[in-house]
């Protein structure tokens, strides 16, 4: 029982850390697309636009709504897409890169701590 305690006191400080660094009106979009778009870009991947909507298929219409969020708040950008004239790529901003990289070193840090104290 006390892994399932320590499971949810994990899940609830990485959530509590990353709603202080993301904006309130973006911070209901599911974690999976912030990792995913944070990854692509680390990876150097360019990102289809229809590809994506292909990985999330389990629910387009939010998916749609959540990319609209972002291309509001000014973390991803959309540009036409040589190969391929009906498909748009995604481009993350830096304002995007810099608000994940400050969730994920806070994350982290937490993580250090964590074990610190669980090694004492």
């Amino acid at each position: 029982m006390k892994n399932h305690s320590e499971l949810i006191d994990l899940v609830s400080q990485i959530r509590k850390i990353s709603q202080q660094n993301l904006p309130v009106d973006t911070s209901f979009i599911p974690y999976d697309i912030l990792v995913f778009l944070y990854k692509s870009h680390a990876t150097g991947q360019s990102l289809n636009l229809k590809e994506f909507f292909l990985l999330f298929r389990y629910s387009e219409m939010g998916v749609r709504y959540h990319l609209k969020q972002l291309v509001k708040d000014d973390w991803v950008r959309l540009a036409e897409n040589p190969a391929d004239q009906r498909s748009k790529l995604m481009e993350v901003t830096p304002k995007f890169i810099e608000q994940m990289e400050k969730t994920l070193s806070e994350i982290s840090l937490y993580m250090e701590q964590r074990a610190l104290l669980n090694g004492s």
